[in-house]
C-alpha cells in the first residue's frame, strides 16, 4: 500500500483536530454575526438592501444547513478518536478499517441533515 493512497489510510491527531474545529466554528460565528449587524444596520425601502438582506439570509441558512452539520460530524468523528485512541489519536493503514474510519463522517454528516458535495 501506498502512503498517499487516501483509500487505504485513515490518520487523525483528535486534539488537534478539534481545536482546529473550534477555531472554524468561532470564526464562522463571528462572520456569521457580521453579516447579520450589517444587514439589519442597512435602511430598509431601498431594492438593493432587500436584496442585500435576502443574500445575507442565504448565507446563514447555508451555515446552518451545510456548515453545522459538516462540523458536527467532524467534531464527532475526532471525539471518537479522542475517546478510542487517545489525543495522539491514530494511524490506520488496514484498507478495510481504514475505510470503516474514513466512511463514519459521511454517516453521522447525513445523520445531522447535512449531505456531501455533489
Amino acid at each position: 500500500m501506498a502512503f498517499d493512497d487516501a483509500e487505504s489510510l485513515f490518520y487523525m491527531k483528535p486534539a488537534a483536530v478539534i481545536e482546529g474545529l473550534a477555531r472554524q466554528f468561532v470564526a464562522d460565528q463571528i462572520a456569521i454575526a457580521k453579516i447579520r449587524t450589517l444587514a439589519d444596520s442597512l435602511p430598509a425601502g431601498d431594492p438593493k438592501v432587500a436584496e442585500l438582506r435576502a443574500q445575507a439570509a442565504e448565507v446563514i441558512q447555508n451555515w446552518v444547513s451545510k456548515g453545522v452539520p459538516n462540523l458536527a460530524a467532524s467534531f464527532r468523528l475526532a471525539l471518537e478518536v479522542l475517546d478510542t485512541h487517545g489525543p495522539e489519536g491514530v494511524r490506520v493503514e488496514d484498507a478495510v478499517d481504514a475505510g470503516i474510519w474514513n466512511n463514519k463522517y459521511f454517516v453521522w454528516l447525513k445523520e445531522f441533515g447535512g449531505s456531501t458535495p455533489e
